[in-house]
């Protein structure tokens, strides 16, 4: 490998690169930080020697003219980073005939790795492996509860986990709970199955003033079924504003099914990767902390409490990932776009379907309803979005 370059700014070198890349160079670049200064800076590499001179006077070509390499397609995939030389202080030229560069000159011409791929506990690896922690944990709980008060106290009550990590613990789900206590359900298998008088406890439960969401008001609203337990004159953020403020980030981390938390931390795995390795572990966490308090808070105002799930933080990272690869294709963000237009119409598809749902039940009192918190995919994706047009969250230089 030889230095034929370097450049004050990554969308130069970016530029660059891809021009290299289209006229069949084959190229890398790393980011160089002055000791002295601190200043960044990035070197361009050629591989093969015999592309040196040519690659020199495509450079001496950007120098003079750079609006001629503006039109460059990113080439796909991103050059991997190469190990950081100790070059600053020094001329471009000697930097191309220093021992160091000439140390790169004969190597094997293979891609190098990216720093991060292995096994190293990552942000990542951190969030995926507590979901699937506390995903396992109210599993247990769930069996304990279905052995102890039957399995529709599962339909009717919440976990020790969910009561504590959900985004709220309202009043009528505090009542029920205690009311399993006194009557357990467990030798009955559906609801019609039990005992007038108790299933009066339950209503009355159920009744108690408690926010479940601007859909359920205009529902009842339409209807003119409004009551204590639906209407706008109800506490909000009960448990958040006696102190647990965890609640308003903690729903994401739970999953109802085996195929939910599936499908959430595959999502995971692939764009909080990619997010990771470019914008660093502070910058995902703060993303990772932003859209999911956003979107939770979002969701709970349109549909109450009793959500959960991962999705929107993933609907988040991919508009964050989608604004990026417009804004900077030199951050190098492989996600294709057959893969962002699934999720995409993933989205609107659910969105479809909780819009039909919404219809029917505003005029017919249908009961079918999607059970999908699309409310915090929408806003974590718009969010998301946002978010990628933050300079602070743009690739950090290391």
């Amino acid at each position: 490998m030889r230095l034929v370059g370097d450049f004050n700014s990554e969308k130069e070198v970016y530029l660059v690169y891809a021009f290299l890349t289209k006229e069949g160079i084959k190229t890398t670049y790393e980011s160089v930080v002055d000791p002295v200064s601190g200043i960044p800076h990035f070197c361009i590499w050629v591989y093969e020697e015999d592309d040196f001179e040519k690659a020199l006077d495509f450079i001496k070509r950007f120098k003079e003219n750079p609006h001629e390499f503006q039109e460059s397609e990113p080439p796909s995939p991103i050059p991997p980073p190469i190990p950081s030389l100790n070059l600053s202080g020094k001329s471009i030229e000697s930097r191309i005939q220093s021992p160091e560069a000439a140390k790169f000159k004969w190597k094997i011409k293979v891609e190098l790795k990216p720093p991060g791929r292995g096994l190293s506990f990552t942000l990542t690896n951190f969030i995926l492996s507590l979901c699937v922690f506390l995903f396992f944990w109210n599993f247990l709980q769930e069996v304990q509860i279905a052995k102890e008060k039957g399995v529709l106290a599962l339909e009717v009550g919440l976990t020790p986990l969910q009561r504590t990590l959900l985004f709220d613990y309202t009043a009528p789900f505090e009542c029920i709970d205690k009311l399993l206590t006194s009557y357990p359900l467990k030798d009955y298998k559906e609801l019609k199955e039990i005992p007038p008088a108790t299933e009066a406890l339950y209503k009355q439960a159920e009744a108690l003033p408690a926010w479940n969401g601007i859909y359920d008001i205009i529902f009842a609203s339409k209807n003119k079924t409004l009551s204590e337990s639906t209407s706008w004159d109800v506490p909000l953020f009960e448990k958040i504003r006696q102190g647990e403020v965890w609640r308003l980030f903690t729903p994401c981390l739970l999953h109802r099914d085996f195929l939910h938390i599936l499908f959430n931390m595959a999502w995971l795995w692939i764009l909080g990767r990619q997010i990771e390795e470019r914008a660093g572990k502070w910058r995902m966490f703060f993303m990772v902390l932003i859209i999911g308090i956003i979107s939770n808070i979002a969701q709970y105002l349109m549909g109450g409490p009793y959500f959960l799930g991962f999705s929107g933080v993933a609907v988040g990272m991919v508009g964050y990932i989608w604004v990026r690869q417009k804004k900077a294709p030199w951050e190098g963000y492989p996600l294709q776009r057959s893969t962002l237009l699934f999720l995409v119409i993933f989205v609107v598809a659910m969105f479809g379907l909780e819009f039909i749902s919404f219809i029917m039940q505003f005029f017919s009192m249908s009961s079918v309803s999607p059970n999908i918190a699309n409310t915090a995919h929408i806003v974590g994706g718009l969010i998301g979005m946002l978010l990628g047009r933050i300079p602070f969250f743009s690739r950090g230089v290391s």
